[in-house]
């Protein structure tokens, strides 16, 4: 866990104050005391800069304080999140908008991956909390072709950075609810190319989105006299014009 989250108010203190619940000596809290135990919120104290959320671990009077940066705690996963994942996804089959899915060797600690194609169909077996800080779900799944491993994402934009948010959510870049190939009906060729990491003239906003991922920043500007949208990538610019893309530009 993180400094973010300690057995005193005092952010300030330079020594644990519970050697057996906490290292030293930035005080972290230790993992194999707090792995696996449920925390509820009791108290949040509005400050200025350093608001405090008091919470009180299940079964004992032991009380945690989070001091959130940017809205988010370090560690923290989000119980009702996990059922809702649960209810909405287990036993279902979602489409990937990437092209792998996450392994994990416990026993080595080393991450690995399987390859799959966009919009490939994938049946999600089971939920867990995962690893990751600000993607704390693990959709486990599964292949047609028997190739099993996890999705990381994270079902809304609770804890998460506030400057991350989105006006979409955050699964939203990992998988599509329905078949896409079914609803979109595009031809091989284009599912070929974003396969292929590329984009052409012509193709639209949902086709170079999966090709290339979500563009760092999108602007609008005026080109001869029409309003267009700019995209910016690392090393191009991609400009649309009534959803499809018309130019291309190296930064």
């Amino acid at each position: 866990m993180d400094t973010t989250s300690i057995l005193t108010k005092n952010w300030y203190s330079s020594r644990s104050i519970n050697p057996e619940l906490e290292r030293e000596p930035t005080y972290n809290l230790r993992y194999d005391k707090f792995v696996g135990k449920t925390m509820k919120v009791v108290e949040i104290e509005d400050k200025s800069f350093d608001p405090v959320i008091s919470f009180m671990i299940d079964n004992s009077n032991l009380m945690v304080y989070g001091k959130p940066y940017k809205g988010h705690i370090k560690g923290i996963a989000l119980f009702d999140d996990l059922d809702k994942a649960k209810a909405r996804w287990l036993g279902k089959t979602l489409y990937s908008k990437t092209r792998s899915i996450l392994t994990y060797d416990a026993q080595a600690d080393k991450y690995g991956e399987v390859k799959v194609q966009i919009g490939s169909a994938l049946k999600v077996n089971d939920i867990w909390f995962g690893l990751h800080a600000t993607e704390p779900l693990w959709l486990i799944v599964e292949t047609p072709e028997g190739a099993k491993g996890a999705i990381p994402t994270a079902f809304s934009w609770t804890n998460f950075y506030s400057d991350w948010w989105k006006d979409t959510r955050p699964w939203e870049d990992k998988f599509y609810e329905f078949n896409p190939k079914e609803k979109f009906k595009w031809s091989l060729e284009i599912w070929q190319l974003i396969n292929d990491g590329k984009v052409r003239i012509g193709m639209t906003k949902e086709q170079v989105r999966l090709a290339w991922g979500r563009p760092k920043k999108a602007n609008e500007d005026i080109y001869q006299g029409s309003v267009r949208e700019q995209w910016v990538y690392d090393s191009q610019y991609l400009y649309f014009e009534n959803e499809k893309l018309t130019a291309m530009q190296n930064r």
